[in-house]
């Protein structure tokens, strides 16, 4: 399952706009385009003097409570946030936040993403009850901003569901399963592919339940819409064995698609589970570290394939990880 962890969102930087003179609004704007480049071609710890000297500027010529400002902030959250400086990161999102907080009717959007990035950023940093006071910011104020049905809402309930799973709280990972299931049948109807995803993240979140409650737990939650029930009385439409590391057993293993060089080496592991067919159906990455290539791995372990198991002549799912060195 991927985390859309929003657990983990694509990094974006901001374009800081002009500042009062032209000579130094000059130097602001290059100091901010040099950030913005450095970043995109991996060179973080660069690119960070340089959106230190950019939030040092934009604070001289526009004050600090100015947007622009803000801006700034938030570059250099995003970049300490790569470089794994948690502490770091949540300074400046809240420093950004705070400015954007004095004028939040033209800043609504701004502030909801600051939410979701402080979520995400606490949680990583195992500080899940101050992640959780911001979950609810962001959520309420989603409501509030898009309205209940709303695709932008969904977007932040499916965040919510993967902060639940990522912290341990099965049970209100479940409530936002229900909620998220319901609300995309409203908004894409019930035979569509993304009411199919949620139940098969469904599914994949069940197998972590011990015995046949997973299996119970998946009729439950297909019953919520008509229609829904697998052919087999099994829950899952299949029996699912656990295979531990695969990386073994792939026919085609495909690789990561790294969009920089950390500049460190590491891994990740992936939890998949493959369908009756060597497809995989489902992948989310279990280990902390760099959300950007976690998604990567994500990605390459979906385009992967593994030879059909079967027990006892029966073609059977098959849970399992694959880890990815880099």
């Amino acid at each position: 399952m991927k985390i859309t962890i929003t657990l983990i969102a694509l990094i974006h930087l901001c374009l800081i706009g002009a500042a009062a003179q032209t000579g130094d609004q000059n130097e602001l704007n290059r100091l901010n385009v040099e950030t913005v480049e450095r970043f995109k071609n991996g060179d973080h710890k660069a690119a960070q003097k340089t959106a230190e000297a950019a939030l040092k500027l934009s604070i001289e010529l526009n004050g600090l409570g100015d947007s622009k400002t803000a801006d700034a902030f938030y570059n250099l959250a995003q970049i300490h946030k790569v470089r794994e400086n948690h502490g770091a990161a949540v300074f400046n999102y809240k420093k950004a936040l705070e400015i954007y907080e004095r004028d939040a009717g033209r800043f609504d959007e701004r502030i909801i993403k600051l939410y979701d990035s402080l979520v995400a950023t606490l949680a990583v940093d195992s500080k899940k009850t101050e992640a959780e006071r911001y979950l609810n910011k962001l959520l309420e104020s989603a409501e509030n901003k898009y309205g209940a049905e709303s695709r932008e809402l969904l977007k932040y309930r499916i965040a919510a569901r993967d902060f639940y799973i990522y912290s341990k709280q099965p049970e209100k990972a479940e409530e936002f399963f229900v909620t998220i299931l319901k609300s995309s049948a409203a908004i894409y109807g019930t035979e569509s592919p993304e009411v199919e995803k949620v139940l098969s993240d469904f599914e994949f979140f069940a197998m972590s339940f011990p015995g046949t409650e997973g299996f119970e737990k998946n009729l439950e939650f297909r019953r919520i819409l008509p229609g829904k029930l697998p052919a087999s009385e099994d829950g899952l439409g299949s029996k699912t064995i656990n295979g531990g590391v695969i990386n073994g057993k792939a026919i085609s293993l495909v690789s990561p698609r790294l969009p920089y060089a950390p500049g460190y080496r590491g891994s990740v592991s992936v939890q998949v589970l493959i369908d009756e067919n060597g497809k995989v159906v489902n992948a989310k990455a279990i280990s902390k570290g760099d959300p950007v290539i976690a998604q990567a791995c994500e990605e390459a372990a979906l385009r992967s394939r593994f030879q059909p198991t079967e027990l006892n002549g029966q073609k059977v799912k098959v849970s399992g990880i694959i880890t990815y060195a880099y």
